[in-house]
């Protein structure tokens, strides 16, 4: 449950992201307000899907059972992507800087990602550490 209540969080601070795009251009343009809007939604309802596919059940399961989930949330994942793609495309007052910049900017948010699963720095820097003791073991 840990994973799914952090995934929740992550997804309203990537939809935040996208409204907070969404005002800052709408002083621009209408245009390039939905522009941002859309990136939003596109880079966040996959991740909606994928997150309540590979979470969708508790408990321990085999190793095999929780690849198989990720990778049919994934496929889920590719191909809605590809569906909003097309519709958005198919939109003729898209603004693509708009679009394609935001929607970089939310791709870039997964790097907040470890904040919102709950993930301490001190685990991330034991494991670097650790990793870096291992380099300086080796005889040149």
């Amino acid at each position: 449950m840990h994973g799914l209540h952090g995934s929740r969080w992550f997804l309203m601070f990537q939809m935040l992201l996208a409204i907070l795009f969404f005002c800052i251009f709408l002083g621009v343009s209408w245009n390039s307000a939905l522009s941002a809007l859309a990136a939003g939604v596109i880079c966040s309802a996959p991740n909606a899907l994928f997150a309540h596919q590979f979470f969708q059940r508790n408990g321990a399961q085999q190793a095999q059972r929780i690849v198989s989930r990720f990778y049919k949330g994934e496929a889920v994942k590719i191909f809605v992507s590809a569906v909003l793609f097309a519709v958005v495309f198919a939109w003729h007052g898209l603004v693509p800087e708009v679009f394609f910049g935001v929607y970089l900017v939310l791709l870039l948010s997964h790097v907040f990602a470890p904040w919102f699963f709950g993930l301490s720095s001190n685990r991330t820097k034991v494991f670097f550490v650790k990793r870096n003791s291992d380099l300086h073991d080796i005889q040149f």
